[in-house]
């Protein structure tokens, strides 16, 4: 696993502020026990040190999105 700088850090906390919805394009690696699918929809919690996405899917799910997997946002957080 490679560590981010301070600035890849700043920068994603930046885009994915708690509260930002974001869809799901891929995972890098399936998680044989996630029912998450592409274009299944959650919510940014925080983006942790490693600038992996703490999330909450709307099917319940809280598998968290690693800085390789592939998401878009789609909403911005509400202020």
């Amino acid at each position: 696993m490679r560590i981010p700088s301070q600035k890849e850090l700043e920068l994603k906390r930046h885009m994915y502020p708690a509260g930002t919805r974001v869809e799901l394009i891929s995972f890098v690696e399936a998680d044989p026990y996630s029912t998450l699918k592409p274009g299944d929809c959650g919510t940014v919690q925080w983006v942790d040190d490693a600038c992996n996405l703490i999330m909450s899917w709307d099917n319940g799910s809280t598998l968290n999105l690693l800085s390789e997997d592939h998401y878009i946002r789609i909403k911005e957080a509400i202020s």
